[in-house]
This record gives structure tokens, C-alpha cells and sequence, in this order.
């Protein structure tokens, strides 16, 4: 096994172990299911990025009550379900912004966004530009590292952003 993936893989545990020691319960066992249960959730989120985020959906998901999920997923991941959707939108709109030619407009449909408006607000505020200043900046093209990466090696998760203090 490629010592990068061995690095990956206990990077991916070591943040695992950190999440089990955040979750609420008494037991190990109690603290495992919980964070199964919000991993699920995130997994859903990351997956549906571009659609409308219930809160009290993805809390039904979990059987937990859309109040002690928010409060959860906060304390697990330092950010709010609503705060991680909206930066999953942002950093998908990068992606296609870097890899794609489409008009930022329908890049802004795409990541669900229902007024190019409020695209263009929540994108210069995430990113202190605009997002056709940011294409500018990022070639079009899909690079080898890029395809091993979809993150973008300069992007982090938005749960490693809250916990970094990015």
C-alpha cells in the first residue's frame, strides 16, 4: 500500500477517533452511533450540495430533533448544517468555475442558487472576489492532480476550514 494512502487512511481515523471524544452519550458505544448517524448526514449533504437543505429532513434522517441535530453537527464539525450546505455550494461553483466554460449564471443554478444575486454576494464574501474575477485567476482545464483531488489542493472541506480557524 502507497504510503499516501496509508497517510490518508489514518488521517481519515485520526479524525474519526476526535469526532467519537466530541459526541454527546455516555458510553463508547452511545458516541459511536451518534457519529455514524452524523456522518450519514454529512455524506447526504455532500452528495445533494446543489439541492435545498431541510434541516428538519436531514434531523429525521438521523431520528434526532431538528434542535440536538444542529447542536450536534456543530459541535462535531465547528459549523452549522446550514453554514457547511452553503460552503459545499461555494466550493462546487469553484470546481466548475476552474474546470468548466458554462456562464456564471448557470454555474450559479447548478449549485442552488435561485438568484445569480445572492450567488454573486455569498461568493464575493467567501472568497473576497467575484466569481468571474476568480475564473480569471484559475485556468480552465482539468489537471491529473485535479482529477485525484477534486477539492482543489488550495480548498479544504468545510468542516477542516471551521476547525482550522479558515
Amino acid at each position: 500500500m502507497p504510503d499516501a494512502l496509508r497517510g490518508f487512511l489514518a488521517m481519515l481515523q485520526r479524525e474519526l477517533l476526535a469526532g467519537t471524544e466530541r459526541c454527546p452519550g455516555h458510553s463508547l458505544r452511545r458516541k459511536r452511533q451518534v457519529l455514524v448517524r452524523m456522518q450519514r448526514a454529512r455524506l447526504y449533504l455532500e452528495g445533494h450540495a446543489g439541492g435545498g437543505l431541510r434541516v428538519a429532513e436531514l434531523a429525521q434522517r438521523c431520528n434526532f430533533s431538528p434542535w440536538y441535530f444542529t447542536k450536534i453537527f456543530h459541535a462535531l464539525y465547528g459549523i452549522g448544517p446550514q453554514q457547511f450546505a452553503a460552503q459545499l455550494r461555494l466550493a462546487h461553483a469553484c470546481r466548475l468555475l476552474s474546470t468548466t466554460r458554462l456562464p456564471v449564471t448557470e454555474i450559479s443554478a447548478a449549485c442552488g442558487f435561485d438568484n445569480p444575486c445572492s450567488f454573486s454576494r455569498a461568493f464575493r464574501a467567501r472568497h473576497g472576489m467575484t466569481a468571474s474575477e476568480y475564473r480569471l485567476l484559475h485556468p480552465h482545464g482539468f489537471t491529473a492532480g485535479d482529477a485525484a483531488d477534486p477539492w482543489n489542493a488550495a480548498m479544504q472541506h468545510p468542516w477542516q476550514q471551521a476547525r482550522s480557524g479558515r
